[in-house]
């Protein structure tokens, strides 16, 4: 197990980060819903780098890592978030959360495409090919026609075991058909998300 920290790493090409799907302000351990201040600036690369980074560090902590609560682990990830953050930056733990959800689903899902792109073993393929097609399908996929914008947090979290594992169960779903493959890639993105949680 690597037992570096990730606030250091640098990630060169990547693609402008989507839009936060709002952010909450935690007050007294309560989360009340941010409604005069109106809506926070999207989330920048540098922060998306950062909260996988805290992610990884705190998660995957083999003291405490898996011994810790879901509001635990939370507490700690913004800890670490506002503790290494180099810019300027003023996310509660739920809009972390929030945005690391948000990763967490979308990485899944590219890691869906990429293992049927790999899959179909095209002769020549250099791995920009079959990233670059991996992105293509994603955005077939999204019922929003979105394109895929972790490709950055992507880049960090592709070589971790627990990712790795995820990539081998999506692509095993790769024979089902369509509809049962969706349900089947929810089902075991829940499941991930349990067990990460």
């Amino acid at each position: 197990m690597d037992s570096g920290y990730y606030t250091n790493l640098l990630v060169n090409g990547i693609e402008e980060s989507q839009a936060t799907r709002g952010d909450v302000r935690i007050q007294h351990g309560r989360a009340t819903a941010k409604s005069s201040q109106g809506r926070s600036k999207n989330f920048r690369d540098e922060e998306d780098i950062l909260l996988v980074s805290a992610w990884l560090n705190v998660g995957m902590d083999p003291i405490q890592g898996v011994d810790q609560t879901h509001g635990t682990l939370w507490r700690r990830i913004h800890e670490y978030f506002n503790a290494n953050k180099k810019f300027d930056s003023n996310r509660s733990e739920v809009s972390l959360m929030n945005r690391w959800s948000g990763i967490q689903h979308d990485v899944n899902l590219f890691c869906g495409c990429l293992s049927r792109v790999e899959a179909r073993n095209h002769s020549g393929w250099s791995i920009d090919d079959k990233i670059a097609n991996a992105c293509v399908m994603f955005k077939a996929e999204d019922p929003k026609d979105k394109k895929f914008s972790y490709l950055h947090c992507w880049k960090i979290l592709k070589d971790k075991p627990k990712w790795m594992d995820r990539r081998k169960e999506i692509g095993s779903a790769k024979n089902q058909p369509l509809r049962n493959r969706r349900q089947r890639q929810i089902l075991l993105q829940h499941q991930l998300q349990m067990q990460l949680s």
